[in-house]
Formats: structure tokens, sequence, C-alpha cells
């Protein structure tokens, strides 16, 4: 099989390939294929383990409804974790 690829993911596939300790691009890339074939669909499974989360986390007490100050304290929560994230290194 020939694949074409621009030079600077040539150049990085060399490297990957080599620090993994591959003797080839093209073993690197047979592993990366078994890999991602046994692996199954990674969005489905990232969902399924949010989903897992949710309900350990509606199970783990009981309900209790939000006042005023539960949604002031989660948009104060919300607006400093964006702006230390917008904020850069």
């Amino acid at each position: 099989m020939v694949i074409t690829v621009p030079e600077s993911v040539f150049q990085r596939a060399q490297r990957l390939a080599a620090d993994r300790g591959f003797a080839s691009i093209a073993d690197y890339v047979s592993e990366l294929v078994r890999r991602d074939e046994t692996a199954g669909d990674p969005v489905q499974n990232r969902k399924a383990d949010v989903e897992a989360m949710l309900i350990a986390g509606l199970e783990s007490s009981e309900a209790t409804p939000l006042g005023r100050d539960d949604w002031a304290e989660l948009r104060r929560r919300v607006i400093e974790v964006h702006s230390q994230s917008s904020a850069g290194p």
C-alpha cells in the first residue's frame, strides 16, 4: 500500500515510530490500525462513560432543588473556569 502524506506528517510519523521502538513507519501504522480496530468507537465509549458517571451521581444522594445561591455559585465557577482557560498559559 502506498500512502501520500505531507512531509511534516511523514517526519512526525518517522519520529513517533522511532520513539516508540518500531522498526519502521509501516510497523507503527499497522499497530495503530490494530489498536483502533479493537478499541471500538471512542465517541460511543466516552458517551457511555459520561452516562455512567451521571447515573452514579444521580444515585449518590437524595436530589435537592437548586436555590438562587446555588445557581449564583454555579455561574461564578463557570465564569472563573472560562476566564482561566481563555487567559492562556
